[in-house]
């Protein structure tokens, strides 16, 4: 682990809902904040709220893809984040909505986030934010997800060809 300071640790680890929890744990979530925040050069906003999505009780690491297949869930445009083909959105904390089941394999070594999804309020897939209400979550409209499905941030989203 790298040289980041005890203070955006603890914001990490409280943005995570990881306070009081083992070192153990606790070195989890500095492993993915700095590969958030160093390798994948997002701000300290962004990875905070990629930390969100990230069940701590099951082990993260930075992995090298192995040469295979993985899917994007995508709305748009292509993301970051990839999963294992035979997971559903819901497994990756994502409301299906009108995404697109995209294929994809890696252009030569490509370094990833590999972590367990955490069930999750998606609050960002624009069709389905009128399936609930939670006063938890002060208003925010949005769908539940199951999580529990394994995921990949790829710092480099360019470095995955679709198939």
């Amino acid at each position: 682990m790298g040289l980041t300071s005890p203070d955006k640790i603890e914001r990490w680890v409280t943005v995570a809902g990881q306070k009081g929890k083992s070192q153990f744990v606790v070195d989890r979530v500095i492993i993915a904040g700095e590969f958030l925040e160093k390798t994948a050069r997002m701000s300290e906003s962004k990875a905070c709220e990629c930390l969100t999505g990230i069940d701590f009780s099951k082990p993260v690491a930075v992995v090298r893809l192995p040469l295979s297949v993985y899917v994007q869930y995508a709305e748009n445009h292509r993301g970051v984040w990839f999963t294992n083909t035979g997971l559903t959105p819901d497994q990756v904390g994502l409301a299906s909505g009108r995404r697109l089941r995209r294929l994809f394999t890696p252009i030569g070594i490509v370094s990833a986030l590999q972590s367990t999804a955490r069930s999750i309020k998606d609050t960002w897939t624009a069709d389905r934010l009128l399936e609930s209400v939670s006063p938890a979550a002060t208003g925010k409209f949005g769908q539940m997800t199951r999580g529990g499905g394994t995921q990949y941030l790829v710092h480099d989203r360019f470095a995955m060809r679709e198939i």
